[in-house]
């Protein structure tokens, strides 16, 4: 399948090269364009790329447009930071798969489930989308061992750092979040680009 791509694609670019070609010869039997051949060959080599590119056209202006809006038109305003304790401590957080995921294999153990509470510390609990899954069965001998599967994802789970040892729980979705602090994001989807727009919810605040 590979090597009838290669030829498919080898093929096109003859295609836009003999285009070009004919341009170039047909335009020069004419008496106002044979005056000017290194313009002729410019215009010709533009024809060239036109052809050679014209399927690509969409994602083109696609990237163009995405590449513009994120460099001239994005941005981002921080009004607020959560509230720490005396320790440096989050109380609680929640956050949407559209902001960022994480992977399953933070959950097999205590020590990599304490890899999830640095950098941000939790005093409570953390929301979090985890991709891929696993689950412990026994081998011949006897032991444990841990079997991954890349094909489906774990989901949300909640876990809990307040609790010794720490263990998590699978909910649903992100509308059952009960973080104080919850990252959520909204993709509005437009016709050459998608725009994400995160949002940061205080729930105590909107609760007072």
């Amino acid at each position: 399948m590979g090597f009838i791509v290669i030829l498919v694609n080898l093929a096109y670019l003859v295609f836009s090269q003999v285009v070009g070609i004919i341009t170039y010869f047909s335009l020069k039997k004419i008496p106002i364009f044979a005056k000017h051949t290194r313009k002729l060959k410019a215009f010709s080599f533009v024809v060239f790329l036109v052809v050679l590119l014209a399927p690509f056209w969409d994602l083109i202006i696609q990237k163009g447009i995405k590449t513009y809006y994120e460099n001239y038109k994005m941005g981002y305003t921080i009004n607020a930071y959560p509230e720490k304790d005396e320790n440096g401590m989050i109380e609680s957080l929640g956050v949407d798969r559209g902001y960022s995921t994480s992977t399953a294999s933070y959950l097999i153990n205590q020590s990599k489930l304490q890899n999830l509470n640095r950098g941000l510390l939790f005093r409570n609990f953390i929301e979090y989308y985890f991709m891929g899954s696993f689950k412990k069965v026994k081998n011949d001998k006897g032991n444990l061992e841990i079997k991954y599967n890349y094909s489906s994802n774990l989901g949300y789970a909640r876990v809990y750092f307040d609790q010794v040892p720490i263990t998590y729980e699978k909910i649903k979705d992100e509308t059952e979040f009960k973080a104080r602090y919850q990252v959520l994001a909204k993709t509005n989807e437009y016709y050459f680009y998608n725009e994400t727009v995160i949002e940061f919810w205080d729930k105590r605040e909107i609760f007072l």
